[in-house]
């Protein structure tokens, strides 16, 4: 079986709680249909093995239980070094909880240069919180390599606030296709500084990321959409650790490679 064919189901595994919870469990040991049903209802445990099936991860034995194929012992051996690689706390449910998608399988063997990074929860009370602790990262930075899957005047406030606070500042932004065109039609005057300046570098990515990353010269932080695809506003991972910059530059880097650079007569032209 090639990489490319063992991350894909790698991920497919990763992004379902069903998938993950029996595949686990045929991989302690061999289970018939009944032993699987324990975890859900007998609908989605009948696809959810159809997808094993389908793809060649398990195989009825002699005793009609369900066991891991050949190909199927590669993936577990891979599976099983990916949860050893996992943060310990709440970091798990954070990566079990979101889309992974959008991040390839070798950064997640590089999880421990998170050791030292912080989740932070939105805070009903005090709304503005994980706004200001976000901000008050990008005020120490002189760089910054943004991912900018979502997009509010908050987002268009801080980003003006940088390149005007600091003469010296590199910007790098990688924007999807829906978010360039909400910038040019919604915050026409406040992108038309930002992109014109000689310092900032704006890409296109060739496909709709799902994530929102940061990456300064002193902190990376990262915001995932929920499994549903629904983005999660509630919590934020940062780090400002020089292991934890050096994971977020790779994720920036791997972004990059999927993304065109955009020159100033490319922009579109937006009707009114």
């Amino acid at each position: 079986m090639d990489s490319t064919g063992l991350n894909k189901k790698m991920k497919a595994i990763l992004n379902s709680k069903i998938k993950s919870l029996i595949f686990l469990d045929v991989i302690e040991s061999p289970k018939t249909f009944k032993d699987l049903k324990r975890w859900s209802c007998q609908s989605t445990v009948s696809n959810v093995i159809n997808f094993f099936e389908y793809n060649n991860i398990f195989e009825l034995n002699d005793d009609d239980k369900y066991c891991l194929s050949s190909e199927g012992k590669i993936i577990s051996v891979n599976y099983l070094n990916f949860l050893d690689s996992l943060p310990v706390g709440d970091m798990v449910t954070f990566w079990s909880n979101h889309s992974i998608k959008d991040i390839p399988n070798f950064l997640f063997y590089d999880l421990n240069l998170l050791e030292n990074g912080t989740l932070n929860e939105y805070d009903n009370t005090y709304p503005e919180k994980s706004f200001e602790i976000y901000e008050g990262l990008v005020k120490d930075s002189k760089i910054l390599n943004i991912v900018l899957s979502v997009c509010s005047s908050k987002h268009v406030e801080i980003l003006n606030e940088f390149i005007n606070r600091n003469p010296f500042y590199n910007l790098n932004l990688i924007l999807n296709q829906d978010i360039y065109l909400e910038l040019c039609q919604n915050y026409k005057n406040e992108f038309e500084t930002i992109r014109s300046s000689s310092k900032t570098a704006i890409y296109i990515a060739d496909v709709n990321f799902d994530i929102f990353l940061n990456v300064g010269d002193n902190f990376m932080s990262l915001n995932l959409s929920y499994i549903d695809g629904n983005y999660d506003n509630d919590v934020i991972f940062y780090d400002k650790s020089r292991g934890g910059i050096k994971w977020g530059l790779k994720l920036f880097e791997y972004c990059l490679d999927q993304s065109q650079f955009l020159e100033n007569n490319d922009f579109l032209d937006i009707e009114e």
